[in-house]
Parts: C-alpha cells; structure tokens; sequence
C-alpha cells in the first residue's frame, strides 16, 4: 500500500510452497551456481515461514541474498538466515525523513529502518539500503 509501489496482480499475494522454493533453490545449484537471490519483497511477510525457509537452506551449503521489509524484524530469523548463508539483505529504507516515511504510506519507521540494519551487520550480513528521493513534499531538510 505504499503510495509509490506498482499494483501488479491487483495487489493479491500469491505464496510458493516451502517444497516447490526448495526445488528451485536445488535447480539452481545444480546448473552450477553457487549464489541465490530471494528477490521476493514480501519473503518476510509470514515470518514463520521465512524462518522455516531459513532451516532448510542450511543444508545446501550456499551462500543466499533477500530483500526485505524493515516492519516486525524478528532478532532469531537473522540469526538463522546468517547461519543458512545469507550474507547480504536488501531493505527498502526509501527515506531517512519520518516524514517523508509517512507521506509515502510506508508503514515503518526510522527506527525500524536503523534496526533492520543494525541487526543485519551483528550477524554478519552485508545491508543494502534502497533509498527514494524527491519523493512529492520532500525537500533539503527531509533529504538529510
């Protein structure tokens, strides 16, 4: 519901089984690579399930990349996506401006923003932060 995110698939959220990530995570393994990249921008948005993901990936030794919402972070999935092999996570920061946060309808915080990267590197992980500027009502105070 972010006032800048598309409404591809009339904003229905349509989940993969754990079986059928898992197989594509061993396709993709067996073609040689050795690096995936959750690209999902709603893997967070049943945190039991993401930390269920997290425990089988341990077993294929690969190093992984998710985006992520900064919202309802939970300390124990980064601990397992670190000991899984995720070594960088992405997260939609868009702005450093409460302000600018609010207008965008994004439903965090800059808290949730400095949390999200704050446990992101305590368990070792590389935290990529997307940022959005001259976002309609911004301007040189909200950009810093």
């Amino acid at each position: 519901n972010c006032r800048f995110c598309s409404k591809i698939g009339k904003r229905k959220y349509v989940e993969a089984s754990l079986e059928q990530v898992l197989e594509e995570v061993e396709e993709v393994i067996d073609l040689g690579f050795n690096y995936v990249v959750f690209g999902d921008d709603n893997i967070g948005i049943n945190e039991s399930r993401l930390k269920e993901l997290m425990r089988a990936m341990k077993q294929y030794n690969i190093n992984f990349r998710l985006n992520r919402d900064v919202r309802n972070l939970d300390e124990e999935t980064f601990k397992l996506a670190a000991e899984a092999g995720c070594t960088d996570i992405s997260f939609g920061v868009e702005s450093g401006s409460q302000k600018i946060l609010d207008a965008m309808n994004k439903r965090a915080t800059v808290y949730d923003n400095k949390k999200a990267v704050y446990l992101a590197k305590k368990y070792g992980m590389h935290a990529k932060c997307y940022f959005m500027v001259n976002f309609p009502g911004e301007d040189e105070e909200t950009v810093r």
